[in-house]
């Protein structure tokens, strides 16, 4: 039967050294980022009490070896460990920067999000992600803002349009949700989306919100089968003026 038991010549003195070597290396790497977490995070703290954190950041990364080393002073961290340390504070701050930069742009009111990107940092996540994380919140949060803002612009405009008829005009509305139709159909028809003609894009983009329109009645009505069959008088009456 054959031995499954490693020979002694298959462990080398030097296997042992570079395993001890690298076993030594990340060890003496997470103490590093501990170390720069705890420092890092506290300047962090700090810098939110002020009237413009990100500001505040940003002064302290222009002056980061001489405040990483009076910080490492405060905290009893022996000096030599500050040149070291050093690489993965920096990466830390910038991170914390880019946070604070985010939530200046976005706004207070959803400051909870970049609340929840600066604790990831504290609990250790790499820098490098939260990085890259921020500018698709904020365009996706800046998104969500214009959204939101036509949403009210368009209450407004149909709101005016209506003020002090006794009639229930149904052409601004009309209007609106064909700009809305056409924009949503130019995208579609864009050869890395749907890359279809425009005219059909236009199609199924006006099927969608006839489609929406009509669950929405049915959903809303007192007599869903009445809702129904009206639709579908409705739909016949439509389908014969077009020849189909």
């Amino acid at each position: 039967m054959t031995s499954v038991i490693p020979q002694a010549s298959m462990v080398t003195p030097d296997s042992r050294d570079q395993r001890t070597s690298e076993h030594t290396d990340g060890e003496t790497r997470l103490t590093h980022q501990a170390a720069a977490i705890y420092i890092v995070t506290k300047l962090y703290d700090e810098a939110r009490k002020e009237a413009a954190p990100a500001k505040t950041l940003d002064d302290i990364a222009d002056a980061l070896p001489d405040v990483l080393a009076r910080s490492f002073r405060e905290a009893n961290i022996a000096p030599d460990v500050t040149a070291a340390v050093l690489p993965e504070a920096a990466k830390l701050l910038w991170a914390y920067i880019v946070v604070e930069h985010g939530r200046a742009e976005s706004g207070e009111d959803v400051g909870f999000i970049f609340d929840l990107l600066a604790d990831s940092l504290k609990h250790g996540t790499d820098p490098q992600v939260v990085k890259s994380e921020v500018p698709r919140v904020v365009a996706r949060l800046r998104t969500e803002s214009a959204v939101a803002a036509a949403e009210d612009a368009i209450t407004k405009a149909v709101a005016a349009s209506l003020a002090g008829l006794t009639t229930h005009p149904r052409d601004r509305a009309e209007q609106l949700h064909r700009a809305i139709d056409d924009v949503s159909a130019e995208h579609l028809a864009r050869p890395d989306v749907g890359d279809m003609p425009l005219k059909e894009a236009q199609g199924a983009e006006a099927f969608s919100t006839a489609i929406e329109a009509m669950e929405r009645a049915l959903s809303l009505s007192d007599s869903p089968a009445r809702t129904r069959r009206a639709l579908r008088n409705w739909v016949d009456m439509m389908a014969a003026e077009a020849g189909a």
